[in-house]
């Protein structure tokens, strides 16, 4: 585990892709008012670990995983006296990384919409901060993720950098510490995936390497389960032939609930825009790449400006 990386997927890792549909469902639901948003809900923090990969120097809390990370920050952790029990935390190692889900999703609302708790911590007068940091990135399908901005000097829009208080409410952001992110920030009006990347090299901290302790959601949508009996969701379609394709592609845009009009959108691999135009229902749209790099690109269907469809696209040259 030390040294090179290890890759751990689970076993249930087949459901990550499958999730989507259920995820797509939640949307097309809020989109018709038939899901509830709301800011406290009776279990925040995630459901499943999709996936980890520990660099050099993990090892630390992975016999208590991942039922350590699944819950709460430690309720004993304070700003200058961290948790440093395996029980709670999880060490990523030098450049690891973790996939979390949640089944509900996560909503932006006003405000900060996650938190994510390390086990940064005061020391010294006048006091400084131990960072190990870590780089954030959320997705609403597990496969087009869209990583927060942060600046390496002033280390805004990474977590890992405000010391927890265990004895506050984790939801609250204003007294929970922990470091709490907007998905207005990344544009997406909801996310299931969370996935934290130890910053290496590539932020200066105090290393050595992140320790996950937990991640809360703030705004969490309810899930399809809980929406009111006899709720239909008319269908929103998306249908990209040739795919894979190589210059040209063909999408057919069926909205949902018989919506006129919306916004299909084309983004790279990482999360950048590349074309968008509105689009009625019926639509066949054409993209012409000419000029783009070959890879995987995603067309993004929106409607009153959420995502309710993504379709993802391979370029071939």
């Amino acid at each position: 585990m030390i040294g090179s990386m290890l890759r751990q997927p689970f076993p249930d890792t087949a459901t990550f892709r499958r999730d989507r549909f259920t995820l797509v469902a939640v949307i097309l639901m809020t989109l018709m008012g038939t899901v509830t948003l709301c800011s406290a809900q009776s279990d925040p923090w995630p459901d499943e670990v999709i996936e980890v990969s520990y660099g050099a120097g993990a090892g630390f809390g992975q016999n208590e995983f991942p039922s350590n990370i699944l819950g709460p920050p430690d309720p004993d952790a304070t700003p200058s006296v961290p948790s440093s029990s395996p029980s709670e935390l999880l060490t990523l190692g030098m450049d690891g990384w973790i996939v979390l889900r949640f089944d509900g999703g996560i909503q932006d609302l006003p405000g900060p919409d996650f938190t994510v708790f390390e086990n940064p911590f005061q020391y010294g007068d006048p006091p400084s901060v131990f960072r190990e940091t870590g780089i954030v990135a959320v997705s609403s399908d597990g496969e087009a993720w869209f990583e927060f901005p942060y600046n390496i000097e002033s280390l805004d829009g990474l977590a890992g950098v405000t010391p927890t208080d265990g004895s506050a409410d984790p939801l609250d952001p204003s007294v929970s510490g922990g470091d709490s992110f907007d998905l207005a920030a990344v544009g997406l009006s909801t996310a299931r995936y969370v996935r934290i990347t130890d910053s290496g090299d590539q932020v200066p901290d105090n290393g050595p390497s992140f320790d996950l302790d937990a991640v809360a959601c703030l705004n969490d949508v309810q899930s399809v389960d809980e929406a009111p009996p006899g709720s239909i969701a008319h269908p929103a379609r998306l249908q990209a032939f040739p795919n894979p394709f190589n210059a040209r592609v063909s999408i057919i845009v069926d909205l949902p609930f018989g919506q006129k009009q919306g916004t299909l959108c084309i983004y790279d691999a990482l999360g950048r825009l590349v074309t968008q135009d509105r689009v009625s229902a019926g639509d066949q749209w054409t993209w012409m790449s000419d000029y783009r790099s070959a890879g995987v690109y995603f067309a993004v269907l929106k409607a009153d400006g959420h995502a309710v469809l993504m379709q993802k696209l391979v370029l071939l040259r």
